[in-house]
């Protein structure tokens, strides 16, 4: 896939490549109306019924989101995407915070290093921007995936997750092992 001549990407991971041993080589995007369609014609069907995000719909998901992001194959289809609604930190009574709001990796790879690494990269991210913390809120079934990743849980001062949902905060620290993490799967950026 070549890169379309555009502005300067907003962040340092947009053009990056990894190659991952499950996976194999994957490129993060700043996602399309097309690349979101891709996704939203092909992974609801695989989510499993009990899956409490089953009705996702990731152009919705995006719609107004300032970050947004994606992670695609070789072949240029999404296996990661993720957003929230602003650039700029939340300003917290403990620090700077990033807070991620959506976050999915196709179903075909659960369980295997997609989702640490994509997750990693997010924490990438909010290193990227200076943050002391990121802060989620995480869907029941998911919360040991984050606390696996050296997430917290618990409520965070001066943010509060959605109704429903488990608030979860990462240290500086923790961000940074992510960050370390993904780096050992560098490869380059994608020629232009």
């Amino acid at each position: 896939m070549t890169r379309p001549r555009t502005l300067r990407p907003v962040s340092r991971l947009i053009w990056r490549v990894w190659e991952l041993p499950d996976v194999g080589r994957v490129t993060a995007v700043t996602p399309t109306a097309a690349l979101l369609a891709q996704a939203d014609g092909t992974w609801p069907g695989l989510r499993l019924r009990t899956d409490w995000h089953h009705h996702w719909r990731w152009a919705n998901l995006m719609e107004g989101m300032e970050e947004r992001f994606g992670l695609i194959d070789a072949a240029g289809h999404p296996v990661a995407l993720w957003c929230g609604p602003r650039r700029r930190l939340l300003r917290l009574p403990t620090g700077a915070a990033y807070r991620l709001d959506y976050f999915e990796i196709d179903p075909r790879h659960r369980r295997g290093s997609l989702g640490l690494f994509a997750f990693a990269l997010a924490g990438s991210r909010a290193l990227e921007l200076g943050a002391q913390y990121l802060v989620l809120g995480a869907l029941p079934p998911v919360a040991t995936f984050y606390e696996r990743a050296g997430g917290a849980r618990g409520a965070v001062q001066g943010w509060n997750a959605a109704r429903g949902l488990i608030p979860f905060w990462f240290t500086r620290e923790a961000l940074t092992r992510l960050e370390d993490l993904a780096g050992g799967f560098a490869v380059g950026t994608e020629e232009a």
